[in-house]
Order: C-alpha cells, then structure tokens, then sequence
C-alpha cells in the first residue's frame, strides 16, 4: 500500500510539473505573439514617419525652404501615405528583417514607391482632381523615400553586425600557432570559424620573421 501510495504522488507531481510546463509554454507563446505585433507595428509607425519626413523635405526643397499653401500638403499626406502603405505591403517590406537586407529589398523598395506615386498621382489628380499639388513634389518625394527607407534599413543591419562582431570578440580565445607555412595559413581560417584568434605564429625558419599570413 505504501509503494502504491508513493507511486501516486510522483504521479501527481509529475502531471503538475506537466501542467505547469504547459501553462508557462502557453504564457510564452502570447508573449511571443504580443511581441511579433507590436514589433510590426513599430516598424509600420517608423516607416510612416520616414515618408513623412521625405514628403515635408521635398515641399521645403520645392518652395526653397519655405511652407506656403499648407493646407493643400496635408491634405495631400494622408493620401500618399496610404498609398505607400498599401504598395509597401504588396511587396512585403513590413517584416522587420532587416538584418538580412539586400538587393532584392532594395528593388522592392523602388519598385513599392514607383507604384505608390503613381497611385497617388492617379487618385489625386485625376480622380480627386486636385491640381494644384506641384508635379515637382511627386518625383523629390519619390527620391527621398526609398533613399530614407534604404538607410534606415542599411544602418540597422551595420549595427547588428556590428554588435555581432563585438559579442565574436569578447568571446574569442587566443591561441598561439607553431608554424608559419600552408597549413598555418589553412589553420587561422578554421580557427576564425572556431571561435579563436591567433595572436602569434611561431615557426624555426628566421626568414618568416615578421611575416604575415
């Protein structure tokens, strides 16, 4: 009865234990998920603010550095952002990966604002009638853009690796090698791969003093 008795309580603790790892798995996915929207929706919000600052510097540059007719751009601003929203989800530009960005990020991007401006020209003009938005702030405000949207993504991924290589360096360990011919040369990049750095080689012929491999 006693063994009967034990055997029940480690069966007890253990579907506690079960229960718990379950529940805290649970917790950790809502916060996983609460995390991946509210990433989203910085990078949204940030990218917003990006198109912003592109469309106000191409007013400015268009009236040299002066804001007449205001009225008629911020009416205007919330049409184009919506329309840059709606080509930018097209291409998929609001994944947040930015520490892998390259050229086909970069192609969607133009190709994401060409149809944005094109959009708004078209409704605005055309559909809204309104003509007396400058054609001359359509095409600066399509150079500021993607040149906005291209640096803040090729400065995240400098920074991340940046961060990547300073966490590589703190975690490397020195290592002296004995030998300094073809398979030192082969050794040093393996040991790069490995986590540890050379910080001398050490060879018998005095000619390879000073060398470098």
């Amino acid at each position: 009865m006693n063994a009967v008795k034990k055997l029940d309580k480690i069966a007890q603790r253990q579907s506690r234990r079960n229960a718990n790892s379950a529940e805290d798995q649970l917790i950790s996915e809502k916060r996983a998920t609460v995390f991946v929207h509210l990433r989203r929706v910085l990078i949204v919000a940030m990218q917003l603010v990006l198109i912003s600052l592109s469309a106000t510097l191409a007013w400015l540059l268009r009236f040299d550095f002066t804001f007449p007719n205001p009225r008629i751009f911020w009416l205007a601003l919330p049409l184009l952002l919506v329309m840059r929203m709606i080509a930018m989800g097209s291409f998929n530009l609001f994944h947040g990966y930015w520490l892998y960005t390259g050229m086909s990020d970069v192609l969607d991007i133009a190709k994401a604002v060409a149809c944005g401006t094109v959009g708004f020209l078209v409704v605005e003009r055309w559909i809204f009638g309104v003509t007396s938005f400058p054609i001359s702030v359509y095409c600066i405000e399509a150079i500021l853009t993607p040149v906005a949207l291209v640096a803040v993504r090729a400065m995240s991924r400098a920074f991340a690796h940046r961060e990547q290589c300073l966490a590589q360096q703190m975690n490397t360990r020195s290592v002296v090698v004995i030998g300094a011919g073809a398979g030192a040369s082969m050794l040093l990049q393996e040991l790069s791969r490995s986590g540890y750095s050379a910080c001398a080689l050490v060879d018998d012929d005095p000619a390879k003093a000073g060398a470098r491999l």
